[in-house]
C-alpha cells in the first residue's frame, strides 16, 4: 500500500509517516500540497492522508483535486483546526477526520479498515503491502 501524506509541519509529517510504516505501509510525503497533487498525476496511491490548514492549498482543496483525479482514492483528514464539523467534513468526501495531535494514533485503526475493505474498494493489498 503506497500513501500520500500531506502536512506543512515537518514533524507531523514525520511522524505519520512513521506510524505507517511500523505497519508496513508506504508513504510518500509533502510539505506543500501544490506539489502533492502535481505528483499525484504521475504516481498512483492507495490512499491520502492530509492536514486541513496550510498555505497554498487546504485540506478542502486537496480533497477536490484528488477526488477529481482518482474518485475511489480515500482522503483522511488531520487536523488541529477546521472551520467545519466532523461530519461535514465526511459529507464533503473525506474518510474519516483525526484531531492532532491525540487522534493521530487512531490512522493505524483507520488503515486496517481500509485493508479489510480493500477488495470491495479496489484498493490493491498484497502481502508485500505493496
Amino acid at each position: 500500500m503506497l500513501v500520500m501524506i500531506i502536512d506543512d509541519d515537518h514533524m507531523v509529517l514525520e511522524f505519520i509517516g512513521e506510524l505507517l510504516a511500523s505497519k508496513g505501509i508506504n508513504s510518500r510525503r509533502y510539505t506543500s500540497p501544490t506539489q502533492a497533487v502535481l505528483d499525484l498525476k504521475e504516481q498512483r496511491y492507495d490512499a491520502v492522508v492530509t492536514d486541513y490548514m496550510m498555505p497554498g492549498m487546504n485540506g478542502r482543496g486537496v480533497l477536490r483535486v484528488v477526488k477529481g483525479i482518482c474518485p475511489e482514492i480515500p482522503v483522511f483528514l488531520i487536523t488541529g483546526n477546521m472551520d467545519m464539523s466532523r461530519q461535514e467534513a465526511q459529507d464533503l468526501g473525506f474518510e474519516e477526520v483525526f484531531m492532532k495531535p491525540g487522534e493521530m494514533f487512531n490512522l493505524i485503526e483507520a488503515f486496517d479498515r481500509l485493508k479489510q475493505k480493500a477488495p470491495s474498494t479496489g484498493i490493491k493489498v498484497n502481502a508485500n503491502n505493496n
